[in-house]
């Protein structure tokens, strides 16, 4: 379990969490317009299998985002593939539930887990791809350190944009700190 100032970070249990909020996310295009995998046919038993598959794997950390008054599940992390010390990761993140949005939560959750990742597995470098049009998210980004990289990534958005967060490169001085606002 990871934890950070508002939430606690975990593995998600399809046989003890509730996934109706988690498949809400899914399936709401209105709500989430630049999450790939948003499928409004999708199913619980789909979302079920999905959560199990991940967790089964090796290369693979799913964590579901508690807040920790409520033990509510307002989102998900992830990484993929994770291998070598010293290699790389990329990551996913869908704050779901509406409230959390721009409350910086997204960025308190990827500054803990990749921390927790570098501590305990050596990762080291970090990559994402973000549509250009989510300007929160990529604001995010750069804010926690990742920066843009001229990179084509086969089945990502066609306005997709590739950034990367390399903890021990040029830009390592950049990670987790949030610029002042004027």
């Amino acid at each position: 379990m990871i934890e950070s100032e508002r939430f606690l970070l975990r593995e998600i249990d399809p046989t003890v969490d509730d996934l109706t909020a988690y498949l809400g996310w899914i399936r709401n295009e209105e709500s989430n317009p630049y999450i790939e995998g948003i499928n409004p046919h999708y199913t619980k038993d789909d979302l079920r299998k999905y959560v199990v598959e991940k967790n089964n794997r090796d290369d693979a950390l799913l964590l579901g985002i508690f807040t920790k008054t409520e033990s509510k599940h307002i989102g998900n992390i992830k990484f993929e593939p994770l291998g070598a010390v010293g290699g790389e990761a990329w990551l996913g993140i869908l704050i779901g539930d509406e409230e959390w949005r721009n409350v910086h939560a997204a960025r308190e959750v990827i500054i803990e887990a990749i921390e927790w990742l570098r501590r305990s597995m050596g990762i080291t470098v970090y990559l994402l791809g973000v549509s250009r049009k989510n300007v929160a998210a990529i604001r995010s980004y750069k804010a926690v350190g990742f920066f843009e990289i001229e990179r084509q990534i086969e089945g990502l958005q066609e306005d997709a944009v590739v950034m990367k967060l390399d903890l021990e490169g040029s830009h390592s001085n950049t990670f987790g700190v949030v610029p002042k606002s004027n």
